[in-house]
C-alpha cells in the first residue's frame, strides 16, 4: 500500500481523488474482514462505508500512530464488535476475535505474525483430532464461509445440530488453547 502519510496528508487537504484510492485499496479486504465477524454481507459493508466516512469528517482530529492500513482495520474491526454487542451477540469463548485475527490482512508486528502462524497451526491440529462429521461441519463454517442453513442442507441435518456441533467444536478448541493462549500471552 502506498504511504501512510501521503493520504493523511492528502485527505486533511479534503483531496477526493487520494480517498478514493484509499478506499478502492481497502473496501474489498476491509468487508471480508468485517464479515469474518457479522457473517453478513449488506451489514458488513455498511461498516467499512462507515469507517470511511468517519475518517473523512474526522481526519483532522484522529491521531494515526500505525500505518492508515492498520488502523482502519481496527476501526472496522471495533465497528463490527459493537455491531455485534447491539445484536446482543457475545463472543464469551472469543473465537469471533480468534477467528478474525487468523483472518485478516491488517499489518500486524513479525512477532505477532509468527505467534498468529502458531495459534493457527494448533487450532488446525485441534480441529483435526475431531469426530469427522464435526471436524467437516467447523471447516465448512470457518475455512470456507458456509451458512448453518448451507451446512445443514448439504449434509442433510438439522440447523441445531450443526450448531450444537460447532459449540462443541469451540469449547473443545477454547480448552485445548487457553494454556497456549495464555502463555502466549507473557512472551508477546
Amino acid at each position: 500500500m502506498e504511504d501512510t502519510d501521503f493520504f493523511i496528508r492528502e485527505i486533511r487537504k479534503k483531496n477526493q481523488l487520494a480517498f478514493r484510492r484509499l478506499f478502492d485499496l481497502l473496501y474489498k479486504r476491509l468487508v471480508l474482514y468485517a464479515d469474518s465477524y457479522l457473517c453478513d454481507r449488506d451489514q458488513s459493508e455498511d461498516v467499512v462505508q462507515e469507517a470511511f466516512v468517519i475518517l473523512w469528517e474526522n481526519i483532522h482530529y484522529l491521531e494515526i500512530r500505525v500505518s492508515l492500513k492498520s488502523y482502519m482495520f481496527k476501526m472496522v474491526r471495533n465497528h463490527s464488535l459493537q455491531a455485534l454487542k447491539k445484536k446482543n451477540v457475545t463472543d464469551e469463548k472469543e473465537f469471533l476475535q480468534l477467528y478474525a485475527t487468523l483472518h485478516s490482512e491488517y499489518e500486524s508486528t513479525p512477532e505477532e505474525e509468527e505467534y498468529d502462524k502458531v495459534l493457527y497451526s494448533r487450532v488446525l491440529d485441534i480441529v483435526d483430532t475431531f469426530p469427522a462429521q464435526m471436524q467437516q461441519i467447523f471447516k465448512m463454517r470457518f475455512f470456507e464461509n458456509y451458512k448453518y442453513r448451507e451446512i445443514a442442507e448439504a449434509l442433510n441435518i438439522s440447523i441445531g445440530s450443526v450448531k450444537k456441533q460447532i459449540s462443541r467444536a469451540r469449547a473443545d478448541i477454547h480448552k485445548a488453547i487457553s494454556i497456549f493462549v495464555l502463555l502466549g500471552s507473557f512472551f508477546r
